[in-house]
């Protein structure tokens, strides 16, 4: 057991079922919970902030239907989503594009620019239906069912060490960490 903890790489027990005499030798037990709701809007507003917006999302929604989405699982969301915008806003102009289906020496070949008429030339704005779109493909990484266990195992075992000290963030925007 002496050489799991002195290594000079930090190891993170992720289990939720450890022995007794293992819990005892971790000083601080943290629990690293996915974002609620006002944090989720937070998260979204900053990856969302230089992305082109219609008038029907409303973020603070988003938020509230994308329980136990991490910020890596948002950030995976808005990027999506605003494929999806881009591939219907080229739809829309009348570019045909292709993905899939090519072989690597296709795939690099350069190909000519396309020509768009000025007239059929529109921005690519991402709206709440490419946000619907982008929730079937893209899932919260933790399943509800692993988040409550974690959570379950912080309400057994969840602690700060034996001297009570507590680990605490005073603010949100720049975490300031107290003991």
């Amino acid at each position: 057991m002496g050489s799991y903890f002195s290594a000079s790489v930090p190891k993170v027990p992720g289990k939720t079922s450890m022995d007794e005499g293992i819990l005892r030798r971790l000083g601080t037990r943290i629990l690293v919970d996915v974002p609620d709701t006002a944090d989720r809007e937070r998260i979204l507003t900053i990856h969302l902030k230089d992305e082109p917006l219609s008038n029907d999302l409303d973020v603070a929604e988003l938020a509230q239907v994308t329980p136990d989405y991490t910020g890596s699982d948002l950030n995976n969301l808005v990027t999506a989503a605003a494929r999806y915008a881009g591939i219907d806003n080229m739809k829309q102009m009348g570019v045909s594009f292709e993905f899939g289906g090519q072989t690597q020496a296709e795939s690099s070949q350069i190909r000519p620019p396309v020509s768009v008429p000025a007239d059929r030339v529109s921005r690519r704005t991402t709206c709440r239906a490419r946000f619907i779109r982008a929730r079937e493909e893209i899932r919260p990484a933790p399943k509800s069912e692993t988040v409550s266990l974690i959570r379950e195992f912080d309400n057994m075992n969840g602690s700060t060490g034996s001297s009570g000290r507590s680990v605490q963030i005073a603010n949100k925007e720049k975490p300031i960490v107290t003991m």
